[in-house]
């Protein structure tokens, strides 16, 4: 009779999974790398801040177990620089009680600055939709990269993006350039960059960034515009 119900459960649970019905809330991290060197001199660091307003213990799968209605931090990132961000578990009924923090900042200018907080982006927050990214710089004094992330389904394989760009400041707003981006990973997260942007927007500022999903898929992008000379990051998310 055990055997048989083992066997039901499994049953049961491989179509939910196939279709990336996920066992628990998740919650991602987009940047959390090592401490390393950037351009220009500057020195990375990520820090993650969490915060347990529940009354019982929870372990989110990164660092110590929280004890309720405590902080921890910061934690420190850990993964090798260029790596995609990291994803947490919660049990659903803790996620609205859980608080995050995540902030980068250049060590070689800790003076000036305190650093530029990353957004933390639960399960909810993430699209199957078109997404717009808006007021986009294309000023040459600054990097600007976009970062595009993928909740993977269970034995799904990575998604494809159509990424376009617009002028803007015009009516209707003008198609400068468009190319599809595929995404690589494996696992619960899939990732894909464009570092720079596509000479075809170099003279357009601002302009409009459009991500559309290729196959249905749960997905989430920014864009990170680093000044050249001070290393000032801000961030743009989506709207």
């Amino acid at each position: 009779m055990r055997t048989t119900l083992a066997l039901l459960a499994v049953l049961i649970a491989v179509p939910l999974f196939g279709q990336g019905v996920p066992p628990s809330e998740r919650i991602l991290v987009p940047i959390f790398a090592q401490p390393g060197p950037g351009a220009f001199g500057s020195f990375w660091q990520s820090e993650l801040w969490d915060h347990n307003d529940t009354d019982e213990p929870v372990q989110t799968g990164l660092g110590p177990v929280l004890p309720p209605k405590t902080t921890i931090g910061p934690l420190v990132g850990d993964r090798a620089v260029g790596t995609p961000g990291l994803v947490m578990f919660t049990r659903r009924e803790h996620e609205a009680h859980l608080h995050f923090s995540v902030r980068i900042r250049d060590l070689s200018r800790q003076a000036q600055t305190w650093g530029t907080e990353i957004p933390v982006v639960r399960e909810s927050e993430f699209f199957t939709g078109r997404m717009q990214l808006l007021a986009v710089p294309t000023d040459g004094r600054f990097r600007t990269m976009l970062r595009v992330y993928e909740f993977l389904g269970f034995g799904l394989s990575p998604g494809a993006v159509r990424v376009r760009f617009y002028r803007t400041g015009v009516s209707p707003d003008v198609l400068l350039h468009e190319q599809t981006v595929s995404l690589a990973g494996t696992g619960v997260l899939a990732y894909a960059q464009l570092a720079s942007l596509p000479p075809e927007v170099s003279d357009a500022a601002p302009v409009r960034i459009e991500i559309e999903p290729l196959k249905e898929m749960w997905f989430w992008a920014f864009v990170s515009i680093t000044n050249n000379q001070t290393q000032h990051v801000t961030i743009i998310t989506p709207q």
